[in-house]
């Protein structure tokens, strides 16, 4: 049976704002259990013939089973505040119709939707600071609005929508695409990911670039000391350099070194601390 298994209560519930998606989920959940049909057609109930068949039983219990499970599961869908307005329709048809003619209004009412929807549509503009995958998103969150109130909407519409609209800097791209693709038949999909695909690079090579000017700064602010005649240098004073023959080594009252760089610094200072314990043993 095709409905076996089939779970009343829907994960979705109607609060108003979302008919239009609501309405497309759940014509596909009841299509899934070949519940749409009793929706849409509501056929009456023939009575049971005279001493009928078993099949002929089963038949007709079946038909009523599923009239009440697409009232049913219609009801589930819906929040309490709006269970009421369906209560007291008796067949799923009825409540969905009650629904669609509360929530997405008269045929006249759906066309200027559809209207103000495609005006959106046509004055969308790349912004400035906007990426690709944005901009197609501000593009896919209206065109859906236009085919959930049933409007057919061609992807091309959006192929071309995007080609006109993004910026001079994917030119090169697009005329890229036109020397080895046929943008008439390109898909949406398609498109974008080429577009997002340079869009990458020129942001890699963008931090290439801003990176060797942070560094070409850091190396400018850095001071130009004079050359150390010593070691030939401009990192560093003259009089800073470590070796160098007027240097007097701290240790051993040495020249040519500082104290900081004299390599018998070690055995001089193990030598304090074996004095240091003669010196204390004698005491």
């Amino acid at each position: 049976m095709a409905s076996s298994g089939l779970s009343l209560n829907t994960s979705q519930t109607f609060t108003r704002e979302n008919y239009q998606i609501l309405s497309v989920k759940m014509k596909s959940y009841l299509e899934a259990y070949d519940l749409w049909e009793v929706v849409m057609e509501d056929k009456l109930i023939q009575p049971l013939p005279a001493n009928p068949t078993l099949a002929q039983i089963k038949a007709h219990s079946d038909e009523k089973t599923k009239k009440y499970k697409a009232k049913t599961i219609i009801q589930n869908s819906v929040a309490d505040s709006i269970f009421s307005k369906i209560i007291a329709c008796e067949t799923a048809k009825e409540a969905w119709e009650t629904l669609k003619q509360e929530y997405q209004g008269s045929e006249r009412g759906r066309q200027n939707q559809i209207l103000n929807l495609k005006r959106d549509f046509e004055s969308l503009r790349m912004q400035d600071d906007e990426t690709i995958a944005k901009y197609s998103d501000r593009i896919s969150l209206i065109v859906n609005k236009i085919r959930l109130l049933g409007e057919d909407f061609k992807d091309d519409r959006i192929v071309e929508k995007i080609l006109v609209t993004i910026f001079e800097r994917f030119e090169s791209k697009i005329s890229s695409l036109e020397e080895s693709k046929d943008l008439s038949t390109i898909s949406v999909a398609e498109l974008i990911s080429a577009l997002q695909a340079q869009e990458q690079r020129r942001a890699f090579r963008q931090d290439k670039v801003t990176e060797g000017i942070f560094y070409a700064k850091h190396q400018k602010e850095k001071v130009d000391y004079p050359y150390c005649k010593y070691c030939k240098k401009k990192t560093h004073l003259e009089n800073f350099y470590w070796w160098r023959p007027d240097a007097l080594c701290g240790n051993y009252k040495q020249k040519s070194h500082v104290t900081k760089v004299c390599k018998f610094k070690d055995a001089h200072a193990q030598a304090l601390i074996a004095e240091e314990g003669i010196e204390d043993d004698l005491l």
